[in-house]
């Protein structure tokens, strides 16, 4: 069953949608005098139009959703350098208590201090390559944006 094309007011068809531009026209009038080349080239431009507009508000909200995840990775990164700090300090403190008391247990609180700091590290590490992985991809959009307004 065919699906029936939406009214000619329809919010859902722009002037510069093909099928906008074929309704129209209609069955005679203008359309008719033209020949049927032109006709076939009107909607091939209006169909770029309508593409580009569609492809620009798609740029357009996909690099407004990239501005929010880097402003929440920036947030994140900014914790988690807070972090490693304090874990780069705890892990010094530990080992510097380990080298003086040479005991068993200084050293089993300098490991874990130890692997508490290389696992935030990582944690940093994975957060500075998302973003940077986030701000290739805004700026890939942005040149497909400025190709589309040019």
């Amino acid at each position: 069953m065919p699906i029936p094309a939406p009214p000619q007011g329809c919010g859902r068809h722009a002037t510069n949608c093909p099928k906008a531009a074929l309704r129209s026209r209609g069955s005679g009038g203008s359309g008719a005098q033209r020949g049927p080349q032109s006709d076939l080239l009107s909607v091939e431009a209006s169909s770029v139009i309508h593409f580009a507009a569609m492809t620009r508000a798609t740029l357009e909200r996909r690099l407004t959703d990239i501005g929010v995840q880097l402003r929440g990775l920036r947030r994140d990164l900014a914790v988690a350098n807070e972090q490693l700090d304090h874990f780069a300090d705890e892990a010094n403190d530990a080992r510097i208590r380990s080298l003086v008391s040479e005991t068993p247990i200084a050293e089993r609180e300098h490991r874990v201090a130890a692997r508490h700091f290389e696992a935030m590290e990582r944690h940093r590490n994975e957060v500075m390559a998302d973003i940077g992985r986030l701000e290739l991809q805004q700026d890939e959009l942005l040149d497909r944006l400025n190709e589309t307004i040019a």
